[in-house]
């Protein structure tokens, strides 16, 4: 028949760059069970501007994804049937991240389409430093240059870019994590020449930076339907903060949003906005919105979602530190929940990636699809 929803995924670092090599059996278990279609975005390796500005990669994305829907499912399934289908967000890790800026962005909402719901999975929002070590260097390198001293140490070698975008299935995983590390360090390398430093701070930060994510969760996050995923061997998990900021958003009636200190800072279009309309003049122009917040907590690791051959481990975890120190942590987590057997590995990982499939299906089968009208 017809799917009744549209399943839009994005990955983690590294492993979102290559969805259909890293995510494949996780996604289709979910397309079967739930009766959706999956358009797995991918998030570019290089990018001719700042990589640490997440607003400008969600646009991009948004953009992929509306082609996608334009393109191929309206032109499948036809118009009227695609309007019918349901969109959920889907993320994992820094994906989840990026969902997050994609549904209170209104820039990005118009792009890529309201969503019925969101399912985050292994949510984090961490600062540039504590997960892009390049970062740390460079800000050291630009506090030298502020203070007149030489900068040498930032300017990095010219390297010739891999060529990151081939076909999924005609390359060894060794070359994904040498294209996605080495157009990462490029791009770091080039950060001096591209970003605009807080000279009074003297750092460099995701666009939006944590603290802004987190203040447009609260102000702009209407989203109805969310889950959130999280595993019991996943120590760099935020999903227990964010389920307290959703369901904050939403208890709050806007005259109490009056209260809110008129300086506070939100996040439009991922760029600071120091609003000059009042606390009070925002919050009569909202709706009261109360959102269904569920939260699932299975056994797995921050990489359950992610398939992988028992050699990738070895390989990325050489070169996941100078990628990302969140990433770094997640493989090493991986390495000691692994047991020595490899039958045993293989049993676990099918188990636990199974449980997640169909927790996630559940969801969207009962709570996304569900009409209300016909009960």
């Amino acid at each position: 028949g017809i799917p009744k929803t549209i399943v839009h995924f994005i990955g983690g670092t590294l492993f979102g760059s290559y969805p259909l090599q890293f995510y494949k059996p996780l996604l289709e278990s979910i397309a079967e069970q739930s009766n959706s279609i999956i358009v797995a975005t991918s998030i570019p390796v290089t990018l001719s501007s700042n990589p640490l500005n997440h607003f400008a990669i969600t646009k991009e994305i948004a953009t992929n994804f509306r082609n996608a829907y334009r393109n191929i499912i309206a032109d499948e399934y036809g118009k009227s049937a695609a309007n019918k289908m349901k969109i959920v967000g889907l993320g994992h890790s820094l994906g989840s991240r990026l969902h997050a800026i994609l549904s209170t962005s209104e820039k990005c909402k118009k792009i890529g389409f309201e969503r019925e719901g969101n399912i985050f999975v292994s949510f984090n929002n961490y600062n540039a430093v504590e997960s892009v070590p390049g970062v740390k260097n460079l800000e050291e390198g630009i506090e030298n240059t502020f203070y007149g001293e030489s900068s040498d140490n930032i300017k990095g070698k010219n390297r010739q870019r891999s060529d990151a975008y081939y076909d999924e299935y005609e390359i060894g995983i060794s070359d994904v994590v040498n294209a996605v590390s080495e157009g990462l360090q490029e791009q770091i390398s080039s950060l001096k020449t591209v970003v605009t430093p807080d000279w009074d701070k003297k750092e460099l930060e995701f666009q939006p930076t944590p603290t802004q994510l987190w203040d447009g969760l609260t102000m702009n996050y209407k989203v109805v339907n969310t889950l959130l995923v999280q595993f019991d061997k996943d120590y760099i998990d935020q999903s227990s903060k964010l389920a307290r900021i959703i369901a904050d958003s939403g208890s709050k009636e806007p005259n109490e949003m009056a209260q809110k200190d008129t300086n506070s800072t939100v996040v439009k279009d991922g760029m600071k906005n120091e609003d000059s309309k009042s606390a009070k003049e925002l919050a009569s122009n909202m709706e009261i919105f109360e959102p269904d917040v569920k939260f699932a907590r299975l056994r797995g690791t921050h990489l359950t979602p992610v398939s992988y051959s028992d050699t990738f481990i070895v390989k990325a975890f050489k070169r996941a530190a100078s990628i990302d120190q969140i990433l770094s942590e997640a493989i090493q987590e991986e390495a000691d929940y692994r047991p020595k057997s490899k039958s045993k590995r293989k049993i676990i990982k099918n188990q636990d990636s199974d449980n997640l499939a169909k927790s996630i299906s559940k969801y969207i089968t009962d709570v996304v699809q569900y009409d209300k009208s016909q009960h």
